[in-house]
């Protein structure tokens, strides 16, 4: 019994290793028959990917371009305006685009030059009242000078009456003596 299980065992195993190299070399003629087909697709795909790559950086690029254009373009025109406004050019006449911070900066800056603009009117509206002011109260003082002068004269003409008087007085005291 056992010499006839060995014997089976042996013609199984023989068989076995059989369908293990038809197995083998069967996969081994699929591997061949593929290798070049996935060899082609896998150089496809690296190519694609390869492709996308380069179309995404292009975007990312461009879109980053783009962003910081918005946003340093605006900081520039309110940096720009801040810097006429130091200077004192009210005369500042620009658009306002956009709801963004800087946007709301040159909101700002625009309020700031309107709001000078209205002093500075303000400011010379009450320089003017003063030169206004002025001019009457410098008529007022020529007009009072010339009284006083006008004043002066009459008093030296009373007191050289008087003088006369006193003179005139002494001598009828005198005749009369």
């Amino acid at each position: 019994r056992e010499t006839l299980l060995r014997e089976k065992l042996i013609i199984i195993e023989q068989r076995i290793e059989i369908y293990a190299r038809n197995l083998y070399q069967s996969v081994q003629k699929e591997q061949d028959l593929l290798g070049p087909e996935l060899y082609d697709v896998q150089y496809s795909s690296v190519m694609k990917l390869l492709l996308i790559t380069i179309a995404a950086l292009i975007i990312g690029i461009t879109f980053s371009f783009h962003m910081t254009r918005s946003i340093t373009d605006p900081l520039k025109r309110a940096v720009d305006v801040a810097h006429r406004l130091a200077k004192g050019d009210l005369s500042i006449d620009f658009q306002i685009e956009g709801h963004d911070e800087t946007a709301q900066l040159l909101q700002a800056l625009h309020e700031t030059a309107e709001s000078l603009k209205k002093m500075v009117g303000s400011i010379n509206e009450a320089a003017t009242d003063m030169t206004d002011h002025a001019t009457q109260l410098n008529n007022l003082t020529d007009q009072t000078y010339q009284g006083s002068e006008s004043q002066l004269v009459e008093t030296d003409q009373v007191a050289v009456a008087i003088n006369e008087m006193t003179v005139s007085v002494q001598e009828v005291a005198i005749n009369t003596l």
